[in-house]
């Protein structure tokens, strides 16, 4: 395991004393995190107990969209409870949890620039209807421990926040807004006007008017004032957190406006998670008429969809508040997740993926079984075994197991060094039949038309080359015992080896064509071998003993560039664009290109010529012979390499056993290279 990240750095303001402060650095996702930017609960309070005495300031600095609201109270309590003065600045956002962990400081400042975002906790469980009450009431406790801490900073009744969080909106604040309302003090950059407005709640009429428009929108559907009903709770209150909840829900059924939005809110919810349900509908629109409280609306409408679920077990029964996968987002962050367990590195991972972090194949497979509304009741039990089988005819399973490979395989392509995409035009192919390709030679030279002359025609030279698309491919299996025992590593490993071998499939074909019949090149359209004589592209420098690389010997070739010839017969005057190298070669060419960049005053020191500064060195192990080496023009002015490739290819293609239980993947790679004209590369030869 790696070091835990260092997060808090002690600060001696005087030389040779005490130290006295200390900064501690809240950027990046709260709680675990896949993409390493992360600040965990435990790193945090360890390195708080570690602070000395004599530490008398912490300053916090926030920018964070938040994450794990369980880190998060553990971060703000600590914070809280250290002996230390707490500043938090809020450099850029405070977003959810974060923003509740600036609620601990004793002074909150935030410039004019930063904003502050609020909302109720969120996640995703899977299970029957009981364990969705029960994690329903999960987030309730949570939600009122988010509500103690920011109406302990704002000043605000705990129930006032309550209801604010309850909207089940985000709820953004700019900086003013934010000192206004009373969740920061004052801002870095120049201060507020002095407040004339009474010392009431945050949340009066007074302060609704400096609150963007949404949100006091929402304020207003919560006409709760300074006056509270006798069952209200308060922040001194000595009731559990379940019973203050309890108390919420009572204060809010007895309250007609706060009971009738709540109602509407259950009643849309109700009808988002039922979709076409026509019973549901009947229900909430019985219900709505009925006028019930909010509590018997909610306790009805579950006890009607939970009569219709079937459980699912006891295999999945982890929560987690760190937020939700839903619709495609869950097959796309199970398969990142999948990814990263495996070792794969995932550049830009779903930011659902963290919500499967701990969870194994068997549990995936099962959500995604109760996802598409089905039951394994009657079809072999709840077995793993089971488990998977029904999940592979689900939509979801296979396509999280096909996301996971095909990224895979394109991470593998990217994190190929791929030569000869760098100086070879890439296209798409048509079809696999021959690809016709056009080269255009010059246009017929200008002649002088004398006055009152006829202007004379001339045509366009031109030549052909031909180039066929191939098919490439290999099939992988993967096991159900495999999946079973969430053993996904070794196959999941396989994918970027498969974008890797289609890369140097496409490698293996170029550079053949190039080294083919002694060096001598493939065969062109006019009969002759790509680097023979009658086509004028071969060089030869004697460079003397060691046979160094030298500018006068690319000289040579560039030349020889610079002099090629139009179908026509013009001069095409084509520059090196592209310096193809042996690995021998590499470095030596390098230097080179990188000394054409630095003057030298030197006595009888030579300069490189300056146009060495414009080649790209591209170095390819393909070429073996250490002294053969290859200018080539730019690919934007001549045709010379191209790889056509079929569209979608690289293609994933799936089915499943039936002789064996397994699920196989066929990669197959469709495309053709061809080297198209010869006037665009010269090969060197370096001699004694």
């Amino acid at each position: 395991m790696p070091a835990p990240r260092l997060h808090l750095r002690p600060i001696a303001l005087v030389p040779d004393q005490p130290i006295t402060s200390a900064e501690l650095l809240i950027y990046g996702d709260i709680g675990e995190s896949w993409n390493g930017r992360s600040v965990e609960a435990a790193d945090i309070v360890r390195q708080l107990s570690e602070l000395p005495p004599s530490v008398q300031t912490i300053v916090v600095r926030i920018n964070s969209y938040g994450g794990s609201v369980a880190d998060g109270l553990a971060i703000y309590n600590a914070l809280l409870q250290h002996p230390a003065a707490v500043e938090v600045r809020i450099d850029g956002i405070a977003a959810s949890i974060a923003s509740l962990i600036a609620m601990a400081g004793d002074q909150v400042l935030m410039p004019p620039a930063a904003l502050l975002m609020i909302h109720a906790p969120w996640g995703t469980s899977v299970g029957n209807a009981g364990d969705m009450r029960d994690f329903a009431e999960q987030l309730d406790q949570f939600a009122r421990a988010m509500a103690e801490a920011y109406a302990r900073k704002a000043g605000i009744d705990v129930a006032e926040m309550l209801a604010l969080l309850n909207t089940m909106q985000d709820h953004w604040f700019t900086a003013p807004e934010a000192v206004d309302l009373g969740f920061a003090d004052r801002l870095l950059l120049g201060e507020p006007e002095p407040d004339t407005e009474p010392a009431e709640s945050a949340f009066a009429p007074a302060a609704l008017s400096r609150a963007p428009a949404r949100i006091a929108a929402a304020l207003r559907r919560f006409p709760l004032s300074n006056q509270q009903e006798p069952d209200m709770p308060t922040p001194a209150s000595t009731k559990t957190p379940r019973e203050a909840a309890a108390a919420i829900r009572d204060a809010i059924n007895s309250d007609p406006v706060a009971a009738a939005h709540h109602r509407a809110t259950l009643a849309q919810a109700s009808l988002d998670l039922a979709g076409d349900d026509p019973a549901v509908r009947k229900l909430v629109s019985g219900l709505l008429t009925e006028n019930v409280s909010p509590t018997e609306f909610s306790a009805r409408v579950m006890a009607h969809m939970g009569s219709k679920c079937e459980p699912i077990g006891n295999y999945f029964s982890r929560t987690d508040v760190v937020g939700g996968a839903f619709g495609d987002d869950f097959a796309a962050g199970a398969a990142d997740a999948l990814l990263l367990r495996a070792g794969v590195r995932v550049t830009n991972p779903h930011p659902a993926a963290r919500d499967f972090r701990n969870t194994s194949v068997v549990e995936i497979a099962r959500a995604s079984v109760s996802r598409s509304g089905r039951t394994q009741r009657g079809i072999g039990g709840e077995s793993p075994e089971s488990t998977i089988r029904a999940a592979m005819t689900t939509g979801d399973f296979p396509l999280i197991l096909e996301n996971a490979l095909n990224k895979a395989i394109r991470l593998g392509m990217e994190a190929q060094a791929i030569s000869h995409r760098t100086w070879c035009r890439l296209s798409e192919a048509r079809d696999f039949k021959p690809q016709s390709r056009v080269l255009l030679g010059s246009a017929p030279a200008l002649q002088e038309v004398p006055e009152m002359a006829e202007y004379t025609h001339g045509a366009l030279a031109e030549d052909r080359a031909s180039l066929t698309v191939g098919k490439y491919g290999r099939i992988i299996a993967l096991s159900y015992e495999a999946l079973v025992n969430d053993d996904l590593g070794a196959f999941l490993a396989i994918g970027p080896g498969m974008g890797l071998a289609a890369m140097r499939a496409e490698a293996d074909t170029l550079y053949g064509l190039l080294t083919t019949t002694a060096l001598a090149g493939v065969t062109m359209q006019d009969g002759a071998a790509l680097f023979d004589g009658s086509h004028n592209n071969t060089a030869t420098a004697a460079t003397g003993t060691g046979k160094p690389l030298t500018a006068a010997a690319l000289s040579t070739a560039r030349a020889k560039l610079r002099r090629q010839t139009s179908v026509g017969g013009s001069l095409l005057n084509l520059a090196p664009k592209f310096l193809l190298v042996p690995p021998d070669r590499e470095s030596e060419a390098e230097i080179l290109v990188a000394s054409s960049t630095v003057s030298t005053s030197q006595a009888g020191a030579e300069a490189a010529p300056g146009w060495l500064s414009g080649l790209t060195v591209v170095c390819e192990p393909r070429l073996t012979n250490a002294d053969t080496l290859y200018v080539i023009a730019d690919n934007r002015l001549i045709d010379t390499g191209e790889v056509a490739v079929l569209p979608g290819s690289p293609e994933l293609i799936t089915e499943d056993s039936f002789d064996v239980d397994a699920r196989r993947w066929k990669l197959r790679h469709s495309f053709g290279c061809a080297i198209l004209d010869h006037r665009g590369i010269v090969k060197l030869t370096i001699t004694t």
